[in-house]
C-alpha cells in the first residue's frame, strides 16, 4: 500500500459458510486410489486455503464490476480492485501490496468451533468421518457418444460432503471511502454465481453464509485501538453479530440469466457409480451429506446423487447439434477442407462460448491458418453454472437382467450376462442453470450467428423437458427420460 497514505480503519468480518454442494478444493496431489485429493491442514482435516478464497473473491468482484484487472499507462493507472488486492507492473519494482488479509477457512467441529492449530487429542468421530471422503468418477464422452480414449479421459477426484461448514476471517486496511467496496466484497459470497475450488462448472463449490460477524475498528479512537490490540488471531474470538438481511442470498445480477427446470422421471433412471454390489454388476451412485441439528453435525443416510457434470454433458452435446442445425452445417454437406471434428466437441463455437474449452483445442491446422488466434481459442472458462442434485433415497429400485444375443444364431452369448440396479422413484427434480450473458454476446464465431447460441441452448432444454434428451446411463436401453418444463429469468 502507499506509504504516504494513512488508513485509520480496520474492517473485520468473521464468516461461517456452509457447502450447498460438494466441494473440490484440491491440494494438487494424487494418491494410489485417487487422481486429485482435497486440501488438508497439518492434522489431515479438510480446509480451504486463504489463497483460494482471495483469488476467487478477486475474480468474482472484477466480473461483477465488469473491470479489467489492471491498466498500465505512463502514469500507472490502477483499477479499484487491483488497488485493493495489490498489484505489480511486470518487469519493474512498481506496485503495491494488498490491503486485504484473508485467513484460511477451517472446518467447524461438533462444538461449533473452528479446528485450528495442532490437535493435541484424538480426533472426534465427525473429523474421522471427514478423513474418508467420497471419490467421484468421471469419464469424458466424445461426439459419438462413446467414452473418449484420449489422455485424461478417465479420472476421479475427492470431494467434501455437502453441508460441511467452514469459518474464515477477512480484514481490510482502509478508510471511510472503502466502505462501499467492502460491502461489495462481502456480497460476492452471497451471490448464487459464487463458486470456489475445482469443478465449479461441474456442480461443485456453491457456498451459503451461515453466520456473519462484522466490526469496524477506528484506530484514531483509543478504545478501538485497545480492542483491536486485544483481539487474537483465533477464528474462535468473537465480533459484533450482524444477522437477518446481511446473510440472505442475493438475487442473480444483471450479468446472468437463470434457467429453472422442473422435471420428473418418466420411468427408470441410472447415474452409475462405476461399482458393483452383492446384488448386481451396475449400481446407482449415492452420497451422504452433513445435516446440522441443534448446532451439531450428523451424517445423513445415503442420498441419490445426480451429478451436474452428467447433465451438463448431455446438454452440451445436444446444444452443439442444434447450433450446427441452425447454422446449416451438416455432415454430408461440408465444404472442401472442412472436417466433422471442426464442428463437434470443444471446437463447436456454441460449446466454447457456453461451456468453455481447453487451451489450443482448435488443433494444429487452425493455428497454422490463423496468424492471430482469437482469445476464445486460447482456453476459456465455461459460462454455465450448475449444481449437483441430492435427493432422498426412497429405497425404490429395480433390478434388470440383460443378456447379449448373438446376431447370427439368435442365442445368448456366453459370458455376456449382466444386470443393473436402476432408480424407480419419481421424485421431482429442480435444476438451475446460470448462464453468463457474455456467452451470447461473443463476436469470435468462425461460423454461425451469435443469436444461434442462445437458441441452441434453449432447444436443448426443450428436448430435455420433452423426454427427447435422456440423462444418465443406459439411455439406449430406455432409461433417463424426464418430462417437465423450464423457465427463464
Amino acid at each position: 500500500m502507499s506509504e504516504n497514505k494513512k488508513y485509520p480503519l480496520r474492517y473485520l468480518a468473521q464468516i461461517t459458510v456452509e457447502a450447498e454442494t460438494p466441494l473440490a478444493v484440491s491440494n494438487g496431489e494424487e494418491s494410489l486410489v485417487c487422481d486429485l485429493l482435497v486440501a488438508t491442514d497439518a492434522n489431515g482435516v479438510p480446509m480451504i486455503p486463504g489463497t483460494s478464497l482471495c483469488g476467487v473473491l478477486r475474480s468474482s468482484l472484477a466480473e461483477a464490476r465488469n473491470e479489467k484487472q489492471i491498466i498500465y499507462s505512463p502514469d500507472i493507472q490502477v483499477s479499484p480492485i487491483d488497488e485493493l488486492f495489490g498489484w505489480q507492473k511486470p518487469g519493474t519494482e512498481k506496485g503495491e501490496g494488498s490491503r486485504l488479509i484473508i485467513s484460511s477457512a477451517h472446518i467447524i467441529d461438533e462444538d461449533g468451533k473452528a479446528v485450528e492449530g495442532l490437535l493435541l487429542k484424538r480426533k472426534s468421530k465427525y473429523l474421522q468421518i471427514l478423513e474418508k471422503l467420497p471419490v467421484r468418477q468421471h469419464c469424458k464422452i466424445n461426439h459419438r457418444g462413446a467414452a473418449d480414449t484420449e489422455a485424461h479421459g478417465k479420472f476421479d477426484n475427492q470431494v467434501l460432503l455437502k453441508g460441511v461448514r467452514f469459518k474464515f476471517e477477512i480484514e481490510l486496511v482502509g478508510d471511510e471511502a472503502d466502505k462501499p467496496i467492502w460491502n461489495e466484497l462481502i456480497d460476492q459470497l452471497k451471490s448464487p454465481a459464487f463458486r470456489i475450488g475445482g469443478g465449479t462448472r461441474k456442480g461443485y463449490g456453491k457456498l451459503k453464509i451461515f453466520e456473519l460477524k462484522k466490526k469496524v475498528f477506528d484506530l484514531s479512537n483509543s478504545d478501538d485501538i485497545n480492542g483491536y490490540l486485544e483481539k487474537t488471531s483465533s477464528l474462535n474470538s468473537q465480533l459484533e453479530v450482524k444477522i437477518g438481511s446481511d446473510i440472505a442470498e442475493k438475487a442473480v445480477d444483471g450479468n446472468w440469466i437463470k434457467y429453472t427446470l422442473t422435471i420428473t422421471p418418466d420411468d427408470f433412471f441410472l447415474f452409475g457409480s462405476g461399482y458393483s454390489d452383492e446384488d448386481v454388476d451396475m449400481t446407482p451412485v449415492y452420497e451422504n451429506v452433513v445435516i446440522w441439528k441443534n448446532g451439531k453435525p450428523e451424517i445423513s443416510e445415503r442420498m441419490i446423487l445426480i451429478p451436474a457434470s452428467s447433465i451438463k454433458g448431455a446438454i452440451s452435446h445436444r446444444t452443439a447439434y442444434h447450433f450446427n442445425r441452425l447454422s446449416k452445417k451438416f455432415a454430408d454437406k461440408l465444404k472442401p477442407g472442412e472436417k466433422i471434428e471442426d464442428f463437434v466437441g470443444e471446437n463447436n463455437p456454441s460449446i466454447k462460448a457456453l461451456f468453455g474449452c481447453a487451451k489450443d483445442s482448435n488443433g494444429e491446422d487452425d493455428k497454422k491458418n490463423d496468424k492471430k488466434s482469437s482469445d476464445i481459442d486460447k482456453g476459456l472458462r465455461g459460462n454455465v453454472i450448475m449444481s449437483d442434485i441430492l435427493i432422498k433415497d426412497e429405497k425404490k429400485t429395480k433390478i434388470l437382467n440383460h443378456v447379449s444375443i448373438d446376431r447370427f444364431t439368435g442365442g445368448a452369448i456366453n459370458g455376456a450376462l449382466f444386470d443393473e440396479k436402476v432408480i424407480a422413484q419419481k421424485t421431482r427434480l429442480d435444476l438451475e442453470l446460470l448462464v453468463n450473458k457474455k456467452a451470447f454476446e461473443t463476436d469470435m464465431l468462425k461460423y454461425g450467428d451469435k443469436e444461434h447460441i442462445q437458441k441452441a441452448l434453449e432447444c436443448a432444454l426443450d428436448d430435455l423437458c420433452k423426454g427427447l434428451l435422456p440423462l444418465g446411463g443406459g439411455v439406449m436401453r430406455g432409461h433417463g427420460c424426464f418430462i417437465g418444463k423450464w423457465e427463464k429469468q
